[in-house]
């Protein structure tokens, strides 16, 4: 950003709009200074178009992965600049909420209005929020790669009409995908239905056609062989999608979950290969039942690939249907292999065997190029994720049917040629030897997850908070009070991963073995996502930490404006991080909170509505004062609501360790990335 400033501020040109740097901080306190400058800052309002640059890793090209909302022009725009890189189909997934993570453009876009870019790193994403993150470890080519785009970016934006007029301008949403890099594709989702449905036409039309010229008519033993063709081709589908369900939960079972996070070449052969083998020998067994005596092998296998042809029609409609704008990777082998089998059965070149085959493999060349680099790209961003994205989830599941889709996508062009082998058996031996060789693999120390390698790092990570508990009842008596370490277990494999190395892990007491008498089983949550993995995490008996600045939470007032409406005011205090939270009794209604007009409800627990407030403060400390009215039944004799709040001390000042703590961290092996901090937690009832 400082070399682009550089250079625009030495550039003769003149700019119609006037450009912003806006380099921020608290990202990690919830996007506060985000939120602070769009709703906040005299220069919010002439604010329209933002390029937040992001990183999910170290390094590789920078993806564009969300744009918008609507304005089309922003994409042709991005589409101009020297490297475009981006794929609308990760904005869907990450719209989705299936990546767990949130960046500044979204609050740019719901609480300023704006529209624009948000672009990331991908590549090394193990690195990201370790101690193997770094400058040094983004290659200069990374910085240059960035650099140019941006500032190619802004020039294309600084002197636009559109900016001027951004409520008249066409607010439909776009599909967007780049070329291997060297340019992208862009239109509309109007021109992606037109597409869309014009291919799935153009793929019945030439799937009858080929029916047609191989003698095939619409008389009962026909349509029963293509009836059993297009089973065959499903039933290897399903055999896949089960194998991967299988081989997910047993690995989990087994505690060998995630063999392929350090080395992701394992996916291959664990997944890749039988997906492949299990479609060839579900064409190779129904080959013996669906073949038609007066067919050649060679129109067998075109009838075959029509038949995928019109399986993966259906996905297309359905997909297109629902707006589903990531329905073009569907579309793009469709297309190219339907347009050449319209010129092999319209120019009568279906009899020629090695003509046909020739144009069919030059057909999915494009294609399948395509969609190995989008799978790349995909299982490079993905598989990084896995290991912060809780251990509430199977990532075997996960991964692979991210694998499977792909796989069976790309192989579907493929699988019908098995029919032209001549031992098509010894090729599904092929296929099942080098699974069970993978499979193996993941038993030696090849299928180990981790690395401590700084040059090439996969490490697990750890959250762990070193936490001071009191609970309060009604009456403001304690009737609790211990310390502990909480874990909040990040993959599957914690913390079971460092039982041999932690001693006390040993003891480590599942939080959902706890007792949930108090909100959230009484353990302090950072945020309402961590509600997700509470019943996975962990909790270790210790020593009290060394607490420097408590929090506290004072009621400065009660009162009973009706017989069923009560205002409460509370003053918290406490560390510079602070999270508070409270949930209401069953009966009870929040009406009102001082400190903002929208009221967003947090998860449910046991059937309580809960609520959570983030607080930080920087340079000057002041407490939190706020007020909330509550509705409550009359004649209501019972306590209100819980609540709790958390302080977090995360700077080394009054982040003083215990030398059991300190001990307890030696102890982790050195591929575990830790995140220690002190915390201090306290539970009221009112």
């Amino acid at each position: 950003m400082l070399e682009v400033l550089r250079v625009l501020s030495r550039s003769a040109d003149d700019f119609e709009h006037d450009i912003i740097f806006l380099f921020n901080g608290a990202e990690e306190s919830f996007l506060q200074a985000s939120h602070g400058f769009i709703t906040q800052h005299n220069w919010a309002g002439n604010c329209k178009v933002v390029i937040n640059l992001e990183a999910a890793g170290a390094g590789g090209k920078i993806i564009l992965f969300q744009t918008g909302p609507g304005q089309p022009w922003l994409v042709h725009k991005f589409s101009k600049v020297p490297h475009p890189a981006g794929q609308v189909t990760g904005e869907e997934i990450f719209q989705n909420n299936l990546i767990p993570s949130d960046t500044d453009f979204r609050v740019f876009r719901d609480f300023g209005g704006v529209v624009g870019y948000d672009m990331a790193f991908v590549r090394s994403g193990y690195r990201y929020h370790t101690k193997y993150d770094g400058f040094d470890n983004i290659p200069l080519g990374s910085f240059q790669h960035v650099g140019d785009n941006v500032l190619s970016l802004i020039k294309n934006l600084v002197n636009t009409t559109e900016i001027d007029n951004l409520e008249s301008q066409d607010q439909t949403k776009v599909v967007y995908y780049d070329f291997f890099g060297l340019f992208m594709i862009v239109y509309t989702i109007n021109v992606a239905t037109l597409l869309n449905y014009s291919t799935a036409l153009l793929c019945v039309i030439v799937a009858f056609r080929c029916f047609f010229t191989l003698g095939l008519r619409l008389n009962k033993e026909d349509l029963l062989y293509i009836l059993i063709t297009k089973m065959g081709i499903i039933v290897g589908w399903l055999l896949a999608i089960g194998f991967t369900v299988i081989l997910g939960i047993l690995l989990d079972y087994l505690g060998y979950t995630m063999s392929w996070y350090r080395n992701p070449w394992i996916i291959l052969g664990l997944y890749v290969v039988p997906i492949w083998g299990l479609c060839c020998g579900v064409i190779i067994i129904a080959n013996k039942y669906s073949f038609k005596e007066n067919n050649s092998i060679a129109a067998h296998t075109q009838v075959q690939l029509s038949c995928v042809r019109l399986i993966w029609c259906v996905p297309l409609v359905i997909g297109t249907f629902f707006n589903i704008r990531a329905s073009h990777i569907i579309q793009i082998p469709l297309v190219f292999n339907s347009l050449v089998f319209a010129v092999i059965h319209f120019s009568k070149l279906q009899y020629s065997v090695r003509t046909w085959q020739f144009l069919h493999l030059i057909s999915t060349l494009i294609p399948v190029c395509y969609l190995m680099y989008t799978s790349v790209i995909l299982m490079t961003f993905v598989i990084p994720i896995t290991g912060r994205f809780g251990s509430n989830k199977n990532p075997e599941l996960f991964v692979g049917f991210a694998t499977l889709i792909l796989s069976v996508l790309i192989s579907s062009l493929f699988v019908p040629l098995i029919t032209l082998v001549r031992s098509p058996l010894k090729v599904f031996y092929g296929f099942l030897i080098t699974f069970l060789a993978f499979f193996g693999l993941v038993f030696t120390p090849l299928g180990f997850p981790y690395s401590g390698d700084f040059s090439s790092p996969a490490p697990q990570r750890f959250w762990i908070q070193h936490t001071g508990r009191a609970f309060y009842n009604i009456n403001g008596t304690v009737y609790k009070q211990d310390a502990g370490y909480f874990i909040v277990n990040l993959d599957r494999n914690s913390p079971r991963s460092v039982e041999n190395f932690v001693e006390d892990v040993k003891k480590a007491q599942s939080v959902n073995t706890l007792s949930d008498s108090e909100l959230f089983y009484g353990m302090p949550i950072l945020h309402p996502r961590a509600i997700e993995v509470l019943s996975k995490s962990s909790w270790i008996s210790a020593e009290q930490p060394i607490i420097q600045e408590d929090v506290q939470l004072i009621i400065q007032n009660k009162e009973n404006i009706s017989p069923t409406l009560v205002m409460l005011n509370f003053s918290a205090s406490g560390p510079t991080h602070m999270t508070i939270y409270f949930a209401l009794q069953l009966g009870v209604a929040l009406k009102n909170i001082s400190l903002s007009s929208e009221i967003k409800e947090g998860p449910k627990w046991k059937n309580q509505t809960t609520y959570f407030i983030n607080y930080a403060w920087g340079i000057e400390k002041r407490p939190l004062n706020f007020s909330m009215h509550l509705q409550v039944p009359q004649n209501w004799k019972h306590s209100i609501l819980d609540i709790a709040v958390l302080g977090r001390y995360v700077h080394e000042v009054n982040n003083v360790k215990t030398p059991h703590f300190k001990q307890f961290l030696e102890e982790f092996p050195d591929w575990a990335d830790l995140t220690p901090f002190l915390a201090s937690f306290k539970m009221w009832k009112f």
